[in-house]
């Protein structure tokens, strides 16, 4: 509103909402072909943060959402809104899905891997971050850890950059399985005389209720080593935040749902969102139902490098 007003154009705070509800209800159809998208491909990532919501059903008049990220192929971003954090949405969204999904082992995610149809893939990064805060109190194992899956993380890193899928999973077999085995056979063998006062306890314990999961990366080189890609969609999602605040309604947090996966599946693909958002709000009012899968950002980028 104020970068319109600094063009002399003033509009009211219920004109841009009136204009924002319209727009998010025409990109649903969209929305649903992104989610097509998101869940045709053979790995998923997910992951979910909290936002404030306005409810005047809630005694104060406000409370906690989530917004849920699912993310496949790079351009393809799924955001669903949830007023809990139950897990209900991700079991939904992942009720006929076959292949692997990655996310980092919180609780409510489990009812995701309750069918054998879903392979659970561990978050290295989010396990490497235990023993990261034990490390800085000066404790050795932990700071052994650390450099060992640094050294996972370096592996995956120089093998990407001039490497194919072969090689990676060669340099994965190589270098990383042993290191990996080495480190679960040293958790369990602490697991069976730790304390909760050891410094390592808690990085222990969720590395080795996780261990399947976090070695599954080798058993295919398409999977990441972590959840990061929708951790980075994540803060995109958290700067926004400290300038909305919170949602106007649970309407509202749907709203912002839809509109955060055009953006943030433009973000990822490079596109000119608002070159983009032009285009399709023009026709896709007029577009047949068939015909809108046609639209999604990766369509139209792929439009795009054939163009150029």
């Amino acid at each position: 509103r104020q970068m319109l007003s600094e063009h002399g154009i003033n509009l009211t705070t219920a004109t841009l909402s009136n204009w924002v509800r319209q727009c998010a209800d025409l990109l649903e159809p969209l929305v649903a072909e992104i989610e097509r998208e998101v869940l045709m491909d053979e790995i998923v990532q997910f992951d979910e943060t909290r936002i404030r919501v306005r409810d005047p059903t809630h005694n104060k008049n406000i409370r906690n959402g989530h917004l849920w990220l699912f993310c496949g192929r790079p351009g393809a971003v799924l955001c669903k809104a949830s007023s809990t954090r139950s897990g209900e949405l991700p079991k939904e969204v992942f009720a006929k899905y076959r292949g692997f999904v990655q996310a980092d082992a919180a609780q409510p995610f489990d009812g995701v891997f309750a069918s054998p149809d879903r392979v659970e893939v561990g978050c290295c990064a989010h396990a490497r971050r235990y023993f990261e805060d034990a490390a800085k109190k000066g404790d050795q194992i932990c700071q052994w850890t650390i450099m060992a899956i640094a050294k996972i993380f370096k592996t995956d890193k120089d093998v990407k950059k001039t490497g194919t899928l072969e090689d990676l999973i060669e340099a994965r077999h190589k270098v990383s399985k042993p290191i990996v085995d080495r480190l679960f056979k040293w958790f369990n063998e602490l697991k069976v005389t730790m304390i909760e006062s050891d410094a390592y306890f808690d990085g222990v314990r969720y590395a080795t209720n996780q261990e399947q999961a976090l070695k599954e990366f080798l058993t295919n080189p398409r999977l990441e080593l972590s959840n990061s890609r929708v951790e980075r969609n994540m803060k995109r999602i958290a700067i926004g935040r400290r300038n909305w605040l919170f949602a106007g309604s649970p309407a509202g947090a749907e709203r912002a749902a839809t509109i955060y996966t055009i953006i943030l599946s433009c973000q990822e693909l490079g596109l000119n969102l608002w070159e983009y958002m032009d285009h399709v709000l023009k026709i896709l009012p007029s577009t047949p139902k068939k015909q809108v899968w046609m639209l999604t950002p990766l369509e139209w980028k792929r439009h795009q490098s054939e163009r150029e």
